[in-house]
């Protein structure tokens, strides 16, 4: 029969590591003396469970002085935690409960050191006090008493009650003179016990320490605080020194080293606090409080470091060059990358926070009715930061365009997480909310590809049917010659009289996407419609009803009515009348043919540096993120129609 597995070393040493294993704990188990059992049924097996643990207490510390071990300091402080639950300290806060436990059992052990505890057989038996809800004895020749509940965690046992906790430390006071009959012959647990430190210290150290400096102060000795501080000091100015130079240093290893001595400080708290608590203060709470602060410390740098790898990724892909992304997918990776990190850093937390015992999760499960609360107090936020989502996904306008939202008009400056910045034609900042701003009609000038005109111009009435005509194509001509004007979208109708004369509409489009140029530009065909009203001999309608009765001589000139008269007479004769459009050789002909800017303009044959000239735009981008049809020259045309 074979013992060891037949297959190689590998079964080997799988059956060697359990036999190491269980040799162990066998070991470990042998080398723990044995705890008493915690009674609590009856006062008087509390106060005898109180009066084993002490016995046990005594000769634990006894060893443990006698030969410091971390054996000793676990058996010390397991037989802490068996007296302290002797007391019922339910009213006592959960994070100072251990502390405020420990004070009260060396305050107990010092009582009944001084006054002699009570025989357990003369306390009246649990059966005595059948029927009661809530019972209450008084040890003899103390204040202190032991009781039950018959509601609470520990509903039935017989603890030392609620009071015991203030009540031990005043009786003390009162006996503090006396002496104190103990095994160890020490002069007080609660003065003697907090001055013990762990194996590692060497005992002439705490022997070698002023009577001054071993006041306690929170359950320790004033040495002890002013040990932990100094030596985190100096952690804290050796690291700081480290970092000092290595940010001075150069070089790929001196900026590798720097960037990671953050990390090195997290692990070197993690290392040295817990050794420096469990070895200054080995039968306190402060271990547990130290090990508590480095993982929150632990955990909040992790969220520390995931938001700041988070930003680095989003500075990464920012970052200006050939490959940059444009200015709004700039901003919404931002936005992502705040997003991602803030949820990545609540997580982080939360878990962190699990881990000391809070229960999170449980708390956020329970906010019920709160959490709708506080749900409907930041719908308003949550609607800014979907709205701010919205403006990125669909774009209805971008950081730079000039837009028109209700009363208002301006350009757009910032598209935040809460609002939407515009600065308005007044130079003031308007501040939208993100959700108002989304659902408004917007209008964006900046996506319009031309610019309209559109007038209507009224003719007197007793303008001629073929001057009116004369007119009409003369507008037509000078439209489709002029360079800055899409001719496919020239519309000159006769609309027919009106109550103050024969009406006009025009509409046609400029090729231009900046303001000043289209100013200019409608500027220059009025001005030029204006010669041709005034070239036909016609006149502008006036606003207004007039009632004659003489003739004032501000009619019609009879001889420019004649000569209009006869133009269109001659286009009729040569088949040439443009009514209803052109003829493709005439507008062959006049494509481009006019002189802009005007003849006598100091820009005149330089429209390139006059449009270099005006600078405010609907939009900041550059000439070549416009529309073919907006550019200068080159732009396919389409068909046209009059």
């Amino acid at each position: 029969m074979h013992i060891w597995p037949r297959r190689g070393i590998a079964g080997r040493g799988v059956l060697a590591s359990l036999i190491v294993l269980l040799l162990s704990v066998s070991i470990c188990w042998s080398q723990v003396p044995g705890i008493p059992l915690v009674r609590t049924d009856d006062p008087g097996e509390t106060v005898a469970s109180f009066l084993e643990h002490r016995d046990a207490l005594e000769s634990a510390v006894a060893a443990y002085v006698a030969a410091p071990s971390r054996a000793g300091v676990a058996q010390v402080n397991l037989l802490l935690a068996s007296l302290r639950s002797l007391i019922d300290l339910d009213g006592v806060p959960t994070a100072a409960r251990q502390r405020v436990g420990n004070a009260t059992v060396l305050a107990l052990l010092d009582v009944f050191g001084r006054v002699g505890a009570p025989d357990p057989g003369t306390l009246p038996p649990a059966a005595s006090f059948d029927g009661e809800d809530v019972a209450r004895i008084r040890l003899p020749g103390t204040p202190l008493r032991i009781g039950h509940d018959e509601d609470g965690a520990r509903a039935g046992e017989w603890l030392f009650d609620p009071g015991t906790v203030s009540a031990a430390p005043r009786f003390l006071a009162g006996i503090a003179s006396a002496p104190l009959h103990s095994t160890l012959g020490w002069e007080s647990w609660t003065t003697t016990l907090p001055q013990l430190t762990g194996p590692a210290v060497p005992t002439r150290v705490a022997a070698a320490v002023p009577e001054s400096w071993r006041t306690l102060w929170r359950g320790l000795p004033v040495w002890k605080w002013v040990s932990m501080a100094v030596g985190a000091g100096l952690v804290w100015g050796l690291l700081a020194r480290i970092h000092r130079l290595t940010k001075r240093a150069k070089g790929p290893r001196a900026a590798q080293l720097h960037a990671v001595t953050p990390l090195l400080t997290l692990l070197a708290v993690q290392v040295v606090l817990p050794q420096v608590a469990a070895q200054l203060m080995p039968f306190s709470q402060m271990p547990e409080i130290v090990a508590n602060a480095v993982t929150l410390l632990t955990f909040a740098a992790l969220a520390w470091l995931f938001w700041a790898a988070v930003q680095t990724v989003v500075a990464l892909r920012s970052a200006p060059g050939p490959d940059a992304p444009a200015g709004h997918e700039r901003d919404l990776v931002r936005v992502l990358g705040a997003g991602i990190g803030g949820l990545g850093v609540l997580i982080i937390l939360t878990t962190g926070a699990q881990r000391l015992g809070i229960p999170v999760l449980s708390l956020a499960a329970g906010l019920g009715i709160g959490g709708l609360a506080v749900a409907l107090a930041v719908r308003p936020t949550l609607e800014n930061l979907v709205g701010g989502l919205l403006l990125y996904l669909d774009r209805p306008v971008r950081i730079g365009d000039f837009c028109t939202f209700g009363a208002h008009s301006g350009a757009v400056e910032r598209i935040g997480v809460r609002a939407v910045g515009v600065r308005a034609l007044d130079r003031t900042l308007i501040s939208i909310p993100n959700a108002r701003f989304a659902d408004m009609e917007l209008i964006n000038w900046a996506a319009c590809d031309t610019m309209l005109i559109h007038r209507t111009m009224r003719l007197r009435l007793e303008t001629s049917t073929d001057q009116l005509r004369y007119v009409l194509a003369e507008i037509r001509k000078m439209l489709h010659a002029h360079p800055r004007i899409d001719d496919a979208t020239i519309r000159i109708r006769y609309l027919g009289p009106g109550d103050a004369g024969r009406e006009l509409d025009l509409r046609y489009y400029v090729k231009t996407r900046e303001w000043n140029e289209f100013f200019a530009i409608r500027e220059d065909t009025l001005l030029r419609i204006d010669d041709i009203v005034e070239g036909a001999g016609a006149k502008y309608a006036v606003p207004a009803r007039v009632l004659h009765v003489a003739r004032d001589g501000g009619g019609v000139d009879p001889d420019l009515q004649a000569a209009s008269e006869a133009t269109v007479a001659a286009w009729r004769a040569e088949g040439t009348l443009p009514f209803p459009k052109f003829s493709p050789d005439a507008l062959k002909g006049l494509d481009d043919t006019l002189d802009y800017p005007p003849l006598g303009s100091p820009d005149a044959g330089t429209a390139e540096h006059y449009r270099a000239a005006t600078p405010e735009t609907l939009s900041r981008g550059s000439e070549a993120d416009q529309p073919p049809a907006t550019r200068q020259g080159g732009a396919p045309r389409r068909a046209r129609r009059d």
